[in-house]
């Protein structure tokens, strides 16, 4: 018999819930929330009980509303920096060769990759001061492997055989071979400049970012929405204070009235 009764009871509270909840929310969530308020404020009465319901359901949209909005604000975030975004926010002109490591998304450099680029630095002025025979490919493969797999795959970058350049090369300095140099001496100082700079440039993203989302809160009623909402809240919890004060108030004069008088000796 009590379990057909929380059945029919549980049919009626989700006729409420239909109403309230859209497709993709949780109606056993909205049914938790709304128990927890009628265990805080014990109503008694279609009235009060109509106001706690009112309670729940504005709970409910504000959960909404915090829940859509920082969907919304999650995909901004996401969304591509545009470079001269980052440049407002940087105060400065980006390094061009460093660039693509910033926008659209920001990577910071990596103690490794520093690291690995000042060897690379030291191996290209090792190898434009070595005599030509060690500028052949076999050398420069055994002598500097880092320098020489950096150079193969600038070379294809570049549409050219590293190898082939390598080992037809006489003065580095003019050659195919210095202009591959010269690129890598270009990808490494745009890594000494993003580590140099990896605080202000986290910080110059995260602004141009802030910058975006102020732009998107001042345009939205996101925030009118849920203010709303919680005046109504606190309106509607404002009044069944009230009915339950007045409710209470009446008791007690109920009781006063039948209270039998004791007459005077």
């Amino acid at each position: 018999m009590g379990r057909a009764v929380v059945r029919h009871n549980a049919i009626k509270t989700g006729a409420y819930s239909a109403q309230v909840v859209l497709p993709g929310e949780d109606p056993a969530e909205f049914e938790s929330l709304k128990a927890q308020l009628v265990q805080d404020f014990e109503p008694v009465g279609m009235a009060e009980a109509a106001m706690v319901h009112d309670l729940a359901v504005l709970t409910w949209k504000k959960l909404r509303v915090n829940r859509v909005e920082h969907a919304v604000l999650l995909q901004m975030m996401q969304l591509p920096l545009l470079l001269d975004a980052v440049e407002k926010a940087l105060g400065s002109e980006l390094l061009p060769a460093a660039r693509d490591r910033v926008v659209p998304v920001f990577v910071p450099v990596t103690q490794a990759e520093w690291e690995a680029s000042a060897r690379l630095l030291e191996q290209v002025q090792a190898l434009r001061a070595a005599p030509g025979r060690l500028r052949r490919s076999g050398s420069v493969r055994k002598r500097w492997p880092e320098l020489y797999e950096v150079l193969l795959s600038t070379a294809e970058d570049n549409g050219v055989d590293a190898d082939a350049v390598m080992d037809g090369i006489v003065e580095a300095d003019a050659s195919e071979l210095g202009k591959l140099l010269d690129e890598v001496i270009r990808e490494c100082d745009a890594i000494t400049w993003l580590w140099d700079r990896n605080e202000a440039l986290r910080l110059a993203v995260q602004r141009a970012r802030d910058s975006r989302i102020l732009v998107y809160l001042k345009s939205d009623n996101t925030q009118r929405a849920y203010d709303e909402i919680g005046r109504a809240f606190y309106r509607t919890l404002a009044e069944l204070r009230r009915q339950q004060d007045w409710r209470v108030r009446r008791s007690a004069i109920a009781v006063d009235d039948v209270t039998p008088k004791m007459s005077g000796s």
